[in-house]
């Protein structure tokens, strides 16, 4: 009988790259060289010493080279784009499986990674970058990105462009664009602008910066822009005055087809339908200012608010601004039959302007003992994304998915944890929402069969479920992307209400807080 003796060091194989990355330094036992320099041909080149074994075992792009073909390569092997100093962070990476990524490095060493595909350093590029995307990066990260055909990356730089549009129109990177790149921007839906102007300008600001230069894509990027929801002042005072417009036939048909349509209605805004649905038109509605005058006759003010200055009210605020929402209209109460809508932002109360006030100090001036408030309003675009999608569930079926979320509870948005909305958490396969394309995990539910689910706690919402049969009629919009959200490595537990089968399960009851206006 043999005895026999198995060993095994776990660190051998770290020991031997370690060794060989010595030698790599010493140009011992090297069979390769590279030459390295970047875009700009006057600088000079770096020369590289390399074992061609480590670099098939890192790059697929080496092992193409060097296992598919080597003969038709000749040493030392050349690359005129790439940095120098990203290339010997990847052969470092290669020797010893780490690489530093810092704000300095990571789009050239993104860049080096791409055309040579280290794709583990690939990777942990584009984690970096997205989990740094914020309103001052994005417009930079996104033609990085579309440049590199990242288009995850793209996708998230894009809504965080849409969502911060106005103050990166005013950018000096933003009359940089090309005229592709502005088009794909001006196109987009969902733009967070008040107003079709703050779209306008910009463009018209895109061309005034090299008028020779891009005057022939006038149209090409004019024909996007919506001059009938532009203001009949703004089309006669401004559009109407701009001679780039009045020199292009095309731009000035569409200017006179916009002044022809100038009594029609397109203000657009949300509307509260009085069987108690959400309701938005108009592409970029025209944010428009009203005082609504409420009298009680006897009767509440009949409507809820949420959001203050430090309080979220992640629905319907532009941007990251702050401020007071009209949450609910109660029936009955006298705000039924007024204008006041849900969604609109209240900027002040009987000509006391509250934008800057706590939740608490806005509540106590709209509950003053008075026989009449005014308020002033702004009407708030839509939430992006905004759409209705119906579920029937067969018998014995369910509805396949979880929530999670709710005021004062736990974050239903692990990318942002002062985020009290309600969101879709899971959706099982077999369910009738795993049916339905336009549902997905992330999505935030505004309202359940006509029953409003904003500043809802998770007990509540799990009611809004629970009084469901078999048909669903969610009212979603955008709300977390899950990519990113696992970016954030959050291990704060989350607490779902699971709607598989006809019954939910309650695994956190938050308590119950939300306030009428009497």
């Amino acid at each position: 009988m043999v005895d026999l003796v198995a060993y095994h060091d776990p660190e051998h194989a770290n020991k031997s790259f370690l060794f060989m990355d010595k030698l790599r330094r010493s140009g011992t036992l090297c069979d390769v060289s590279l030459s390295v320099r970047c875009s700009d041909l006057w600088s000079p080149p770096r020369l590289f010493n390399a074992h061609k074994l480590v670099l098939v075992s890192s790059s697929s792009y080496f092992s193409s080279i060097f296992l598919d073909d080597a003969s038709q390569y000749t040493l030392p092997i050349c690359f005129d784009d790439i940095d120098p100093d990203a290339f010997e962070s990847l052969l470092t990476f290669a020797y010893t499986s780490k690489v530093h990524i810092t704000e300095e490095n990571v789009h050239a060493l993104f860049h080096a990674a791409d055309l040579l595909r280290f794709d583990g350093v690939l990777g942990a590029c584009f984690r970096f970058l997205k989990s740094r995307l914020c309103a001052d990066n994005c417009l930079s990260l996104w033609t990085f990105a579309r440049a590199h055909r990242c288009h995850d990356l793209t996708r998230s730089a894009f809504k965080m462009i849409e969502t911060h549009f106005t103050d990166i129109s005013k950018r000096e990177e933003f009359l940089n664009l090309t005229s592709d790149q502005l088009v794909d921007i001006v196109t987009s839906d969902e733009l967070c602008v008040t107003g079709e102007e703050e779209v306008y300008e910009p463009v018209i600001a895109w061309f005034k910066h090299d008028v020779d230069g891009r005057k022939e894509k006038l149209w090409t990027v004019m024909q996007h822009i919506k001059l009938n929801m532009l203001g009949g002042d703004f089309l006669m005072n401004v559009v109407e005055r701009e001679m780039m417009i009045q020199e292009d036939a095309n731009c000035l048909d569409q200017l006179i087809d916009a002044l022809e349509n100038l009594s029609k209605d397109t203000e657009g805004g949300p509307r509260m339908t009085r069987m108690g649905s959400l309701c938005w038109s108009g592409r970029r509605p025209t944010l428009t200012i009203e005082d609504i005058t409420l009298a009680k006759g006897g009767r509440s003010l009949g409507f809820r608010v949420m959001g203050g200055v430090d309080r979220p009210s992640h629905v319907f605020r532009i941007g990251d601004k702050p401020g007071l929402f009209v949450l609910k209209i109660i029936p009955a109460g006298a705000a039924w039959n007024s204008s006041l809508r849900v969604g609109d932002r209240v900027l002040a109360v009987n000509g006391v302007d509250i934008q800057h006030s706590t939740h608490h100090e806005a509540v106590q001036l709209l509950s003053k003992q008075t026989d009449a408030l005014t308020l002033t309003v702004r009407h708030e675009p839509p939430p992006p994304g905004l759409k209705e999608v119906n579920l029937l569930a067969k018998p014995g079926q369910g509805f396949g998915l979880s929530i999670r979320g709710g005021v004062n509870g736990y974050a239903g948005n692990p990318a942002d944890p002062s985020d009290e909305g309600i969101f879709i958490s899971q959706i099982i396969p077999g369910g009738a929402a795993s049916q339905e394309v336009n549902l997905r995990v992330g999505m935030r539910i505004l309202q359940v069969n006509s029953q409003s689910l904003l500043g809802a706690t998770h007990v509540e919402a799990r009611r809004a479920f629970q009084e469901v049969i078999d048909r669903l009629s969610l009212l979603i919009c955008k709300g977390f992307d899950p990519m990113l959200a696992e970016l954030h490595n959050l291990d704060a537990p989350y607490y779902d209400s699971d709607l598989t089968g006809s019954h939910t399960m309650l695994r956190y009851e938050a308590p119950e807080t939300s306030e009428q206006l009497r």
